[in-house]
């Protein structure tokens, strides 16, 4: 896997390289951040996952966006995934920010809030890092079709489980960028690169990082977030910071998932819930299906395996109960109805006794 990433390495490193004008990138400590404890803490190896999202996105008027330019932020973050060094590139364009129609531009610009760019991913140790790269691309018609293609490319890349397709549609999502960053009518308004864990002793924690592009603030001390929102201090009043564009990103943690449903090998333990109600051949087919699914949950880098072992625990208490349940409707007296079998479960109760199992 590693060469369907390597390209998108080496177009990172000529973006980064190029000439851009000096942003404020400011690091939010923990002490200038409310809850404080939603930021700050260590994100363990192998045990927990990490989550990166674009907390806010402003957009000023100084700009002039929406009237003559299309905003285009490229994040492109590489982490240990599995035994692999991964980079996954992220498009947030106009299809991700609804354009407004000619008579309804914002007076005061738009507000991006909480889009989450890569994540959760299982935290393998080693660096993390973020690179960042704020544009305008000024609004044409060749142009918003390229960047309408290339928008939807990076926005199928979100689902959990998304390796193998960044491998598949990378290299059209990279020939897109080279496209567009090329045009005359596309400006580098600022950049960053943020790595992260660079430090054994301070490691890997939550936080938050903002990209500020001129006019920077004038007391940057006095910047902090507020429920994941950026905020100035003035005059001992908190204010919506809006003084420039900005990108506020925050970095979680977490020790589950939550969307565990999502990965391939969930359906495995749906079709055990749904197989106990075929009797004691579907019992059988339950336990294979229940066996088969933890071994792919202890394979997959996509899960931690504390979770996976937690799951799994999880899934042998609701499938003691479901498999009480169905032995409860079992014993319901109806009648002289003859149990119908499917063609499918037939052919699935001679698999499992094939099998022995």
């Amino acid at each position: 896997m590693r060469n369907a990433f390597g390209p998108v390495i080496d177009f990172w490193d000529v973006i980064r390289s190029g000439a851009m004008q000096l942003p404020s990138v400011e690091k939010i400590s923990q002490d200038r951040c409310e809850p404080r404890d939603e930021t700050g803490y260590p994100i363990r190896r192998d045990q927990e996952y990490f989550t990166i999202r674009v907390s806010e996105m402003h957009l000023a008027e100084n700009r002039q966006w929406w009237t003559v330019y299309d905003p285009l932020v490229v994040i492109v973050t590489e982490f240990n995934h599995g035994s692999e060094r991964v980079v996954i590139p992220s498009v947030i364009g106009p299809n991700l920010i609804k354009k407004q129609e000619a008579s309804d531009q914002p007076k005061h610009g738009v507000v991006l809030l909480d889009t989450r760019v890569v994540g959760p991913h299982p935290y393998k140790g080693g660096d993390v890092d973020i690179s960042v790269g704020f544009y305008r691309v000024q609004r044409a018609n060749y142009v918003k079709t390229l960047l309408k293609v290339v928008d939807s490319l990076a926005n199928a890349l979100g689902s959990p489980g998304e390796m193998q397709m960044i491998a598949k549609t990378g290299g059209a999502i990279l020939e897109g960028l080279e496209g567009l960053l090329s045009l005359s009518e596309t400006t580098y308004l600022a950049g960053h690169r943020l790595s992260l864990a660079v430090s054994p002793i301070e490691g890997f924690r939550a936080g938050y990082s903002a990209l500020i592009t001129p006019p920077r603030p004038e007391n940057p001390a006095l910047l902090k977030v507020k429920n994941r929102r950026l905020f100035m201090e003035h005059n001992s009043e908190d204010l919506p910071y809006r003084e420039s564009d900005f990108v506020l990103l925050s970095v979680t943690g977490s020790d589950a998932r939550g969307d565990e449903s999502l990965l391939p090998f969930y359906s495995l333990k749906v079709d055990a819930m749904n197989a106990l109600s075929d009797g004691e051949d579907g019992l059988k087919r339950a336990k294979a299906n229940l066996v088969a699914a933890y071994q792919q949950m202890r394979k997959s880098p996509d899960i931690t395996q504390q979770e996976a072992g937690d799951l799994f625990e999880a899934w042998l208490a609701e499938f003691e109960v479901e498999k009480k349940r169905a032995e409860r409707l079992g014993s319901m007296p109806i009648g002289d109805k003859e149990t119908i079998v499917s063609s499918d479960t037939a052919a699935l109760n001679n698999a499992v006794e094939r099998l022995a199992l």
